[in-house]
């Protein structure tokens, strides 16, 4: 009887230990994916820099103007589904 109760638990301990590894690996590719997306996204970023290009005036003010109407547009859309 006592047999049959360590082996019962030595199966046990190692379903554990699969389940352990499983979630070790899995939160490992949840963090190492976005660092590597981010790394790609900065070497892409170093390599263009190195390209020179004359860009206008105006070309700088755009992305500010485009993140600033989005926000408002998310902020009206919170605030007035609060009313």
């Amino acid at each position: 009887m006592t047999g049959r109760l360590t082996t019962a638990e030595g199966e046990g301990l190692e379903r554990l230990r699969r389940v352990k590894h499983g979630i070790l690996f899995l939160r490992l590719g949840i963090e190492l994916g976005p660092l590597a997306f981010v790394a790609a996204l900065l070497l892409v970023a170093a390599a263009l820099r190195k390209i020179p290009v004359a860009w206008p005036r105006w070309a700088k003010t755009v992305p500010a103007y485009g993140i600033g109407t989005m926000a408002t547009f998310w902020f009206l859309q919170r605030a007035l589904s609060l009313v």
